[in-house]
């Protein structure tokens, strides 16, 4: 694979696999946040939301940016095009190390998930890493990540794709890079804000809409049992959009495929993500 160019500290720089990997989330442990992306021809899902969020989580680790959204919109793109990727996951990291603010646009191949990928579903399992988020912090997308990142690594040692964590009063909270919704009795339900999971701009996306179609959504506690129960289950987070739970710890649930309620809502997810290409 050819060294990707990425933009830190104000410069185009070719960036090696062990800067890559000292720059991911979870490796780089630093006080800072960061945002992953979706680009689609050199456009950006959800461009405004992922901002706000960032700044959000900049205001309350008293961190200053020095870009506006345009420059960072258009540093963006400069990125995307200098690497030739029309399908992207793109990552905005900003931390301090000392005095120094650091900053850094990451761009690397994405391609999206195959329907076949969708029909299979993910293998995930509940792993023994428990959260702690309080509530004011379910925006703040940080770069302490390393609960995250051994939640994934345990996943990937058992042959799973994604990895659900509990909170430290034994609910669900989210996956390791995704929330989760089950639908039991044609109910869609979610763990609330409360309970330690990021307030994720998909996972937004998907409650309002569950409104417009009328679907029952309830923000609340969730035990295990709620998964393994459920009529249907999913993860979102702003690179796969909606992907069916189909297997939790060696056990099949929703009858191994996606059911009607996740299929509708991801394709009304598809439809909308690109009204809100920037």
């Amino acid at each position: 694979m050819k060294k990707p160019l990425i933009f830190i500290n104000g410069k185009m720089v070719l960036a090696s696999p062990a800067d890559l990997r000292a720059l991911t989330p979870g490796a780089i442990n630093k006080y800072g946040v960061f945002e992953t992306m979706r680009a689609c021809q050199g456009r950006i899902f959800f461009f405004k939301e992922h901002w706000d969020r960032f700044c959000f989580g900049l205001r309350k680790l008293k961190i200053k940016i020095s870009y506006s959204p345009n420059e960072i919109n258009t540093i963006s793109k400069v990125v995307l095009n200098a690497n030739h990727l029309d399908e992207a996951r793109l990552r905005w990291e900003i931390w301090r190390e000392k005095k120094i603010v650091r900053f850094a646009i990451v761009a690397l191949p994405y391609a999206e998930l195959s329907k076949q990928k969708f029909r299979r579903g993910l293998k995930s399992v509940i792993v023994p890493v428990r959260i702690d988020r309080a509530q004011g912090q379910s925006r703040v997308k940080s770069l302490f990540y390393t609960a995250y990142f051994k939640a994934y690594k345990l996943a990937k040692e058992k042959k799973c794709d994604e990895a659900i964590l509990l909170n430290r009063q034994g609910f669900l909270a989210e996956g390791s890079r995704s929330n989760i919704f089950v639908i039991r009795k044609n109910i869609l339900l979610t763990p609330a804000l409360s309970c330690g999971c990021l307030k994720g701009i998909t996972r937004q996306c998907i409650l309002k809409i569950a409104k417009e179609k009328r679907i029952i959504c309830r923000e609340k506690n969730l035990t295990e049992e709620s998964l393994f129960n459920a009529q249907e289950a999913f993860l979102t987070n702003s690179l796969w959009g909606i992907i069916p739970i189909t297997f939790v710890n060696g056990k099949m649930i929703a009858k191994g495929k996606p059911g009607e309620i996740t299929s509708l809502l991801s394709k009304r997810y598809k439809h909308l993500a690109q009204q809100y290409l920037a």
